[in-house]
């Protein structure tokens, strides 16, 4: 799906990314910023984790900008490699 709409040349995104870094989630958050790289997402919406407490909301965008940046960086190999893992940690959720 995300190859069919970039190929319309649209803008998309998932919604509630967590904070970058985050590893206090079920699912760690460079996963799902690791799958925006992946599949060419360019939008976000950020999680309730970005005004659960007290923080400096221009620089936790600027750090979740940063950090799918890097992503988009990673080799097409790696980000296969994270998504498997993406996928492990997703079918573990229901044991946690």
């Amino acid at each position: 799906m995300s190859a069919a709409v970039r190929g319309a040349r649209l803008r998309f995104g998932f919604g509630g990314i967590g904070r970058a870094g985050a590893r206090g989630l079920p699912i760690p958050s460079d996963l799902i910023y690791a799958q925006y790289a992946r599949l060419g997402g360019r939008a976000a919406l950020v999680s309730r984790a970005f005004g659960a407490e007290a923080i400096d909301l221009r620089d936790e965008i600027r750090c979740a900008r940063d950090r799918l940046a890097w992503w988009c960086g990673r080799s097409p190999r790696e980000l296969e490699r994270v998504t498997a893992t993406l996928c492990e940690r997703v079918q573990n959720v229901g044991a946690l």
